[in-house]
């Protein structure tokens, strides 16, 4: 116990973080979008990174207890006469991406995918969990998807 206390008592007074040095990063932002609840075999998840001003990951998460892959940007595209952009899976499938409205259209070219995405808040909950300091807030998040992946770089 004392062994405990002293290492803690050395952290504050040190001034030693053991967050992540991503989190601290303001060069790097996350626009977070989801459907379906989390913890749940019908979740789903897509995660829109920029870094130093430019854009960077793009993942999709899914399941119960989420498998996450890589997509890539494929450019940008449109829907129903709405600016879009296209990623795509490494098995080939392509999704085109719209922006509406503080949410997410997500659609593939043949129709047999379409479902809405909306911001995801990443953060404490009832005052349990981790804030995200990268974690762009919904008003923020549209902007980063317009400003970086709806225009060409």
């Amino acid at each position: 116990m004392k062994r405990f206390i002293g290492a803690t008592i050395s952290f504050l007074f040190l001034g030693i973080s053991t967050e992540c040095s991503a989190q601290t990063d303001t060069s790097f932002h996350s626009a977070i979008f989801s459907s379906g609840v989390y913890g749940t075999e019908a979740y789903e998840e897509f995660d829109f990174d920029i870094r130093n001003g430019h854009r960077d990951v793009i993942e999709y998460s899914y399941g119960k207890k989420p498998r996450t892959l890589a997509l890539d940007y494929k450019g940008l595209d449109t829907l129903d006469g709405h600016p879009s952009f296209n990623v795509q899976f490494k098995n080939g499938l392509v999704l085109t991406i719209t922006p509406e409205k503080g949410h997410l259209h997500v659609s593939d070219k043949k129709g047999t995918y379409s479902k809405i995405f909306v911001w995801h808040y990443e953060g404490p909950i009832n005052g349990i969990g981790t804030y995200c300091t990268p974690c762009a807030d919904a008003e923020e998040s549209m902007v980063i998807l317009e400003k970086y992946f709806l225009l060409p770089e």
